[in-house]
């Protein structure tokens, strides 16, 4: 499998795709673009040509948030999330982060764990869906 990874500063229409599909379309969200994705970066994992794979991350309050995380069905299950959450961890290592976080589905828990997260406070709806904060830190 040809895997390409695309960083950029901007929302790109093959995230829009993705996030459309995985999160309005299968969950039913209604809220999905907001103003966070203006001052995010963006990645986009491809694999043959496919966009297979996407995230956004930005720093608030002195950590990095990773969010809108979401694979097409068809990759589900392949380790191409894994290998777009690396691909982002290291990039922000390079750059002296050492916080992250983010705000994840309870039904995603165990994939965020296996990426080294820890789960943090208490569960809360966002969307009517059961979501919990986790917490990395990682060191150049």
């Amino acid at each position: 499998m040809d895997i390409k990874i695309e960083f950029t500063d901007y929302l790109t229409d093959a995230e829009r795709n993705i996030r459309t599909v995985v999160f309005m379309d299968e969950q039913g969200f209604v809220d999905e673009f907001d103003d966070e994705d203006i001052r995010a970066e963006h990645a986009v994992l491809y694999a043959d040509g496919n966009a297979a794979v996407c995230c956004r991350f930005f720093e608030k309050d002195g950590v990095y948030m990773i969010g809108r995380f979401a694979t097409v069905k068809k990759y589900r299950g392949t380790g191409l999330g894994a290998k777009l959450y690396f691909a982002v961890e290291e990039k922000l290592k390079r750059r002296g982060v050492q916080q992250l976080a983010l705000s994840a589905q309870l039904r995603a828990r165990g994939f965020y764990e296996k990426l080294g997260f820890c789960a943090v406070g208490d569960i809360y709806l966002d969307e009517c869906c059961e979501h919990i904060r986790m917490e990395k830190t990682i060191f150049a």
